[in-house]
């Protein structure tokens, strides 16, 4: 299921980019055999111990950046129709794993509760309520028509369902604020309770250039079946879960950015390089998306991001070695 046992390429150094930790690239190995059966059985296997074996904090990969490349990133990263916004959690972000060993789910939630708390993002005490989630499950087609089927947003919709084709299928529950961040009111406009609008009176600061509501997260879902993940470590799966649920990412959008990101790891071919952890471009989109100011239409909040991106990667361009 998960590996530890890759081939890793020799890293840049450390703090190379003014970040706190700086990783590297690795291959992609198929699990298979004796070694895959024991993966998925036994709890004290080597994968298990890869609390010990990968670093603590937030482990950060990038490549020099240009201006034209991080407006291609984030733009291909935050679609979003005439006058919409992105959304984002307001709340407390708090992750929850499920379908691994104990051991290796602990893992991946205090990876994503470190990635989250180092990007900015708001994350719940240790016995918060969980709103972040990232099953591993042999069905994820029946597990995603189970939650299709549960979860509606405050109005009563039902939220949607995610192409097919992705391997790693993601759903978010949203909902609305106003601009002060008070969740908003729900008319109805039966007695179903299944159907209504939002009621949001106007709030001081609404402009034609700043919202009076706003959405966001209110719960968001993984669902990925082991197989996906063949080759890949605890830490691969939490970064690449970070950027899935704490924003509305789609990795197909990439395919015409050159940018390195943790994104293309689930689509990327056995013995295939790939990150070992979030890039510098990943870490830098949640990060500028988290730091965006509030009440903001997409279009303003995408070149917001993609500024504070640029001053990141500037003041991260001295310190690299020609």
């Amino acid at each position: 299921m998960i590996k530890t046992d890759v081939v890793a390429k020799p890293c840049a150094p450390l703090g190379q980019f003014h970040r706190p930790f700086y990783g590297c690239f690795r291959h992609r190995v198929a699990a298979s055999g004796l070694a895959a059966t024991l993966a998925l059985i036994a709890p004290a296997s080597a994968q298990d111990r890869t609390k010990s074996a990968e670093p603590k904090e937030i482990v950060v990969t990038g490549t020099r950046d240009r201006d034209q490349q991080i407006t291609k990133f984030v733009d291909a990263l935050t679609p979003s129709r005439v006058g919409g916004q992105l959304s984002r959690f307001e709340d407390a972000a708090c992750p929850q794993a499920m379908g691994l060993t104990p051991n290796q789910n602990s893992i991946v939630v205090d990876r994503m509760r470190s990635v989250a708390k180092a990007a900015g993002i708001p994350v719940g005490k240790a016995d918060c309520r969980p709103n972040v989630f990232v099953i591993v499950t042999q069905d994820k087609a029946a597990l995603v028509r189970k939650i299709r089927d549960t979860w509606t947003d405050p109005l009563g919709n039902r939220v949607k369902v995610p192409k097919q084709s992705d391997p790693a299928a993601v759903l978010h529950r949203e909902g609305l604020v106003d601009a002060n961040g008070i969740a908003a009111g729900v008319k109805r406009e039966d007695g179903t309770g299944r159907s209504g609008y939002y009621a949001v009176e106007m709030g001081n600061g609404s402009s034609r250039i700043r919202a009076n509501a706003r959405p966001h997260f209110l719960a968001s879902v993984m669902v990925v079946e082991p197989e996906a993940l063949s080759g890949l470590t605890t830490m691969q799966l939490a970064d690449y879960a970070a950027m899935r649920l704490l924003a509305k990412t789609d990795p197909s959008r990439l395919e015409k950015s050159t940018a390195p990101s943790i994104l293309r790891i689930l689509s990327a071919p056995m013995d295939s390089e790939v990150p070992i952890s979030l890039t510098q471009w990943d870490f830098g989109f949640l990060k500028s998306l988290y730091g965006s100011m509030e009440g903001r239409y997409a279009s303003q909040q995408r070149s917001e991001m993609q500024q504070l991106m640029q001053k990141d990667f500037a003041k991260a361009q001295p310190s690299e070695k020609k």
